[in-house]
């Protein structure tokens, strides 16, 4: 029988041992489950605050968005005014004749031949400005060419040695452009 208690003595101490084991794994299980509820609470906050920071951001890029389309579309009205009103002044001026074209031609000629570099002048006039110009040009002594361009309506071309010097309306208004926008700024918006 001795072997019997010892296999009963072995028992009892194997049993206990494995319900000490069984135990102590029990409670590293509960701890590493209330570490893992923990964990899983922070990340949750983490979480809520990247999706509410995400959605803030949103809403910002969202709002600097309209800004931006709404400077836009500002923007693209003064410059659709400001085209208005320059082809306005355009027309008016077009419509200019006798005496009147024939001193602003004068005057845009000579701030042309004025500011050319030194050398044979050569000028291009549109077919229209002819009847004005060609006495002009005549006086100075200049060789010029007649050819149908709208842009040197009011206007001349002037080659000398390869550069060439424009004064026109058309220049004259977009010359004026920029200014004319942030005054047109200014006064309506």
């Amino acid at each position: 029988m001795p072997y019997e208690g010892l296999i009963k003595a072995l028992r009892e101490e194997g049993h206990a041992k494995a319900e000490a084991i069984l135990a102590k794994a029990k409670t590293e299980a509960d701890h590493i489950i209330t570490e893992a509820h923990a964990a899983a609470e922070v990340m949750e906050r983490e979480l809520e605050i990247e999706v509410t920071k995400q959605g803030e951001d949103q809403r910002i890029t969202m709002r600097n968005e309209a800004r931006l389309k709404s400077r836009q579309i500002t923007l693209q009205a003064k410059h659709r005014v400001l085209d208005r009103i320059l082809e306005g002044a355009r027309r008016k001026a077009l419509q200019l004749d006798g005496n009147v074209r024939t001193l602003i031609l004068t005057s845009l000629l000579n701030e042309v031949i004025a500011a050319a570099p030194q050398g044979l002048p050569k000028a291009v006039i549109a077919t229209r400005e002819r009847s004005y110009l060609e006495p002009l040009l005549r006086a100075h002594g200049l060789e010029f060419s007649v050819e149908q361009r709208d842009d040197l309506l009011l206007g001349v071309d002037v080659e000398v040695n390869g550069e060439w010097i424009r004064s026109s309306l058309d220049t004259r208004l977009q010359k004026t452009k920029p200014g004319l926008l942030v005054e047109l700024n200014r006064l309506m918006f």
